[in-house]
């Protein structure tokens, strides 16, 4: 059970030990895309923070992460609707091809992407300059308001929105599987029969299959985030409680202090005391 939640080390930050989101789910119904992800994790203490469009930078953005790490971002949404996360998997082996005529990536690569790019295609045009020796044991999932998501680990993309994709859920195995090779966990499996069995793939269904997901114990679902793609809005829920969500509206936050952290546990009041007693 807690090899889905593995933490990732990345490379050149070694003091750091992070683990990526441990599920994903993008939907899209007619023109709307959400997409939930689940942050599981021993650190409680989780944030959020807006960085606004700069000299730089084309687009704002709001980026979730950790207190400890400063403004290192596990995941994040921008003001044009691009999204992405990481998720672990086992390692996968950098190929010398893969680093020809390209740079090391700096670690803030994917902030520098959100801050860039408004869509799929020009997030993976953004990144093609870079190998990203970071993200052995990791698989990166970028998603749009158009419809469009591509999946990509250390070597480049190994999977696009098929055709007649009506969902698409990943999770610690490899992407391009589409569904697992090997028997994998009953979350999972139910997550995927709930989304082939809904009639409407709405906030609703997306937040049930994360709350299917969600992991109790020494790993934690820190955080959970259901994006709204289309309207730039991120309803968050803290440690596993899917009744009470906190709602941001980027185009809202926009106006106010630039990267001001906002804490769960200050936006979730009484929740870890709740979850620590009922540990004990």
């Amino acid at each position: 059970m807690y090899k889905r939640c593995l933490p990732l080390l990345l490379a050149f930050l070694f003091p750091l030990l992070h683990v990526w989101a441990c599920t994903v789910v993008i939907t899209w119904q007619g023109d709307r895309v959400l997409v939930g992800n689940n942050e599981d994790w021993f650190d409680t203490d989780a944030k959020y923070w807006y960085e606004p469009k700069g000299k730089k930078g084309k687009y704002g953005a709001v980026f979730f992460g950790f207190k400890k790490d400063g403004n290192y971002a596990q995941g994040g949404m921008n003001d044009q609707g691009l999204f992405f996360d990481g998720l672990y998997i086992d390692k996968v082996k950098l190929k010398a091809v893969t680093r020809k005529g390209r740079k090391a990536a700096p670690v803030h690569v994917f902030k520098k992407m959100l801050h860039q790019a408004a869509s799929v295609e020009e997030a993976l045009e953004f990144l093609d300059s870079y190998f990203i020796p970071f993200i052995k044991s990791a698989q990166i999932v970028i998603a749009d308001q158009y419809g469009d998501y591509a999946v990509l680990n250390v070597n480049g993309v190994v999977r696009r929105r098929l055709e007649k994709e009506q969902f698409a859920l990943i999770s610690n195995f490899p992407a391009e599987e589409i569904v697992p090779q090997s028997p994998f966990d009953s979350s999972f499996t139910q997550a995927q029969a709930l989304l082939e069995e809904a009639n409407t793939l709405d906030t609703k269904v997306v937040t049930e299959v994360l709350n299917l997901c969600h992991q109790e114990g020494a790993v934690n679902s820190v955080y959970s985030n259901v994006f709204d793609l289309t309207n730039q809005r991120i309803d968050n829920y803290y440690l596993f409680d899917f009744s009470k969500p906190h709602t941001i509206h980027i185009q809202d936050i926009s106006n106010g202090s630039a990267s001001e952290k906002y804490y769960f546990r200050e936006l979730f009041p009484g929740r870890l005391e709740e979850v620590q007693e009922q540990k004990q």
